[in-house]
């Protein structure tokens, strides 16, 4: 697959985190201020744009299904970001399966680095998990309005 020419301010040195990388640190974010698409200035579908060509699967992950981010409700924007993360951390995995354990005193490659930061993020509680039948009082990115 031809590599496209890095948008201007965006680095793509070998020191820079992979887009799927980049990703997963801006939804974590979304997720910790309740899915309220506040997690990067002019909204996480402007994001999503600029990530369409090197994260083929990212437009048909459900339930976004090609729909724009901000149009979808709490519930859907909380189910596509749970999505997202748990095929990131898949390819992590499969990543992570062939590369070479390193020796101690050289450099971490960018797959070990992301296995540290997941066990950093293993150690935050998960919230739990949510279907059709969960009560509304027990879905915590809905509040009650006074």
């Amino acid at each position: 697959m031809p590599q496209r020419a890095p948008k201007p301010g965006i680095s793509r040195s070998p020191g820079a985190a992979r887009p799927e990388e980049r990703l997963r640190r801006v939804l974590l974010h979304e997720r910790g201020l309740g899915y309220s698409d506040r997690a990067v200035i002019g909204g996480l579908d402007s994001m999503i744009r600029s990530f369409a060509a090197d994260i083929d699967w990212l437009n048909s992950t459900p339930p976004r299904q090609s729909r724009p981010y901000a149009a979808l409700g709490p519930g859907e924007r909380q189910i596509w970001v749970e999505n997202v993360l748990q095929h990131i951390v898949s390819l992590s995995s499969q990543a992570s399966a062939r590369t070479p354990v390193t020796a101690p005193g050289t450099s971490a490659t960018p797959a070990a680095k992301t296995a540290r930061t997941r066990q950093r993020s293993a150690s935050r509680p998960a919230p739990p998990p949510s279907s059709l039948s969960t009560p509304i009082s027990e879905l915590g990115f809905i509040s009650r309005a006074n």
